[in-house]
Formats: C-alpha cells, sequence, structure tokens
C-alpha cells in the first residue's frame, strides 16, 4: 500500500531570478547544496529544450569509494517555462510522485522559491521519512540560497 508525502518549501533568496534559475538547473552542480546528493542528467543545462531530460539524483550515504546506502531517484522533466517553472515526474522502482520548482520575482534583486514534491511510498516508509525528508529539503535550499549572498 502507498502512501503520498507531500513536501512543500519557500524560500526567498535575493538575487534576480534568472541567476538563481541558472544555478538551480545546473544539474550536476545540485549535490553542491543539496544534503548528501548526488546527480546527473542526459541534458546539460544550458539545453534550451529540458523536456525529456532524464535527471537521476543518488541521495545517501556513501560508505566507501563503491558501498553506497541510499535513494536512487530517475527524474524525467515533462514541463519547463525557462526562468520559472520545471516540473518532473518521478518514476523509479522505489520512488514515484511528481516535484515542481518555481521562482517568483519579487522585486528586482530577489524572487521567491517555491519547491513542492509529492513522493508515493509505501505507508511505512512514508511515515519514517517525512519529518527528515521536509527538513532536508529546507536545509538543502538554505544552503542554495547561500550561495547568492554576496549578490
Amino acid at each position: 500500500m502507498k502512501k503520498a508525502v507531500h513536501i512543500s518549501v519557500q524560500i526567498k533568496v535575493n538575487a534576480p531570478a534568472h541567476a538563481v534559475w541558472q544555478k538551480l538547473t545546473d544539474w550536476e552542480s545540485q549535490g553542491d547544496w543539496m544534503l548528501f546528493t548526488d546527480v546527473t542528467a542526459t541534458k546539460p543545462n544550458s539545453a534550451a529544450d529540458q523536456i525529456g531530460n532524464q535527471i537521476t539524483a543518488f541521495t545517501g550515504l556513501r560508505l566507501f569509494k563503491k558501498l553506497r546506502f541510499g535513494l536512487l531517484d530517475h527524474m524525467r522533466v515533462t514541463k519547463w517555462e525557462t526562468g520559472r517553472v520545471c516540473e518532473v515526474d518521478h518514476y523509479g522502482k522505489w520512488l514515484k510522485g511528481f516535484g515542481r520548482f518555481e521562482l517568483i520575482q519579487i522585486t528586482a534583486n530577489s524572487c521567491q522559491l517555491n519547491w513542492y514534491e509529492r513522493i508515493d511510498y509505501p505507508v511505512l516508509l512514508s511515515r519514517l521519512t517525512k519529518p527528515f525528508t521536509k527538513f532536508a529539503v529546507f536545509i538543502s535550499l538554505v544552503r542554495f540560497r547561500r550561495q547568492f549572498s554576496n549578490y
């Protein structure tokens, strides 16, 4: 039996939306700010059309060079509005669901980042992971925001 876990985090970033978007959609560098995560993608972030891009994220611990404990998340970009909205389907074996991030310009030098995930987990796993997952996303977005502290 599956249970949907909904995670929603909003955070203000003191930088123009276009600069935040460039960094946010630099898939390979997401591991610099997303806790315990390494990301790869089939298309570079510079590709204008990201729809269909396959993104893989491993979140977990590396115990030794080749021994890892965590979750492999397979995503496919399903909606792309450059500078504003990205939506993905999570379609892996263990992690299924939907993700979205959106930027809303507040002023010329600030924007709001809205991050939403609906993850369909087995019931027991959803109860165990929801508090940690929401906290981890929040901390990751705070780390992301710090990249713009000198903007």
